[in-house]
């Protein structure tokens, strides 16, 4: 959806309209064709190239407070909160999606590492399988992470290296 360079610019100013006055995001930097915004609760940041605008509403949620739903290109869409970034987790295979919320934020995934973490130390016999679900939770939130423009690399490296055997050190 094309829209004139004015119509865009008025787009662009209600996001930062909002992030400056009505919440604890930041910009941490922007040019003509992308906002970075940085959580500061996870300090994870976020790159909305501009061009994939295609609306911008202003809701408010059942307790009344505002929040910003952004309409991105290619059916994504993101949810700026007083304090969060609020993304739909992406489908895994194996993973039954209605267990989930259907908005995410990346400190979700902090949550599962620890709940994985304290699995891994117990000695349930069911463990083994609730650390595969977890696992695939935290895949379907890291995926909706990045197809929205979150920066997760550190996440997908310490998932990939969590469970690889082969990575981790011997006494």
């Amino acid at each position: 959806m094309g829209f004139s360079p004015d119509i865009k610019l008025e787009l662009i100013n209600s996001i930062r309209t909002y992030i400056l006055e009505k919440s604890n995001l930041r910009i941490s930097s922007e040019n003509q064709n992308t906002m970075c915004v940085t959580q500061k609760s996870d300090n994870r940041t976020i790159t909305l190239n501009t061009l994939n605008i295609e609306e911008v509403l202003l809701r408010s949620d059942q307790e009344g407070d505002q929040f910003l739903q952004i309409n991105l290109s290619q059916d994504r869409k993101i949810l700026i909160t007083k304090q969060l970034i609020g993304f739909k987790p992406l489908n895994v295979p194996g993973l039954d999606m209605n267990r989930l919320p259907k908005v995410v934020t990346t400190t979700d995934l902090v949550s599962v590492i620890e709940a994985i973490e304290d699995l891994m130390t117990s000695d349930q016999q069911t463990a083994l399988v609730e650390i595969d679900v977890l696992k695939k939770v935290f895949h379907s939130i890291l995926l909706g992470a990045e197809k929205v423009g979150f920066h997760v690399s550190q996440e997908r490296n310490w998932l990939a290296y969590s469970f690889n055997p082969y990575q981790r050190a011997t006494a």
